[in-house]
């Protein structure tokens, strides 16, 4: 099952049947070059999300976010409007700038339940305060990908694993594909519903 979150369909709902992709040219008047699929939407470009009313981000179940520098103004404009629940919410291949971090997006107990950082560079101080901010009783995946966590197995684990994933979520998979950690190490955590 978690092989199925693999890249290639990271931006669709958990849960929701794959639809036809669907190039839209203009969505509620705002938005242009966004890709829908089933109710999930794909951005990659940060003046496209910030054109994003709160009345309209209220029907986004799922969304992606691809190749998009986070500054100071997406971080306003995120935690303005995706303040409800979601399904999905993934970056990939994002870059922060201005001070900026992954933890500025988001507030107390942030309800998601697919979520995902791939191939963003995030440290792993950011991400353990990232994992303190989302919702433990919701959240059912997460995808650390090829985000270089290897050869710092030590601080991953006390700061990732043991402060903030073991006896505090219930996931079905937590993902870190391509991350550079060890053989030594893979071995020793691999029956806690990780995937590397």
């Amino acid at each position: 099952m978690a092989k199925m979150f693999n890249d290639n369909v990271r931006g669709m709902l958990t849960g929701v049947c794959c639809a036809a992709v669907m190039v839209c040219g203009n969505v509620s008047g705002m938005m242009s070059d966004v890709v829908e699929i089933a109710g999930s939407i794909l951005i990659s470009d940060r003046e496209q999300f910030c054109a994003i009313t709160p009345e309209e981000a209220r029907d986004i179940k799922s969304i992606k976010f691809d190749g998009i520098e986070i500054n100071s103004s997406f971080v306003s404009s995120f935690y303005s409007a995706m303040y409800h629940c979601i399904d999905s919410l993934s970056f990939n291949n994002c870059t922060l700038i201005e001070n900026c971090f992954f933890s500025d997006l988001f507030d107390s107990e942030y309800p998601v339940v697919d979520f995902a950082i791939v191939n963003c560079a995030i440290s792993i101080k950011d991400a353990s305060l990232v994992l303190s901010l989302i919702n433990p009783h919701l959240v059912r995946i997460i995808d650390f990908s090829k985000n270089g966590f290897g050869g710092h197995e030590i601080l991953f684990e006390n700061e990732i694993l043991k402060k903030r994933i073991y006896g505090r979520m219930c996931l079905d998979a937590f993902i870190l594909k391509e991350s550079g950690f060890s053989s030594n190490f893979v071995d020793r955590i691999t029956q806690h519903n990780i995937i590397f």
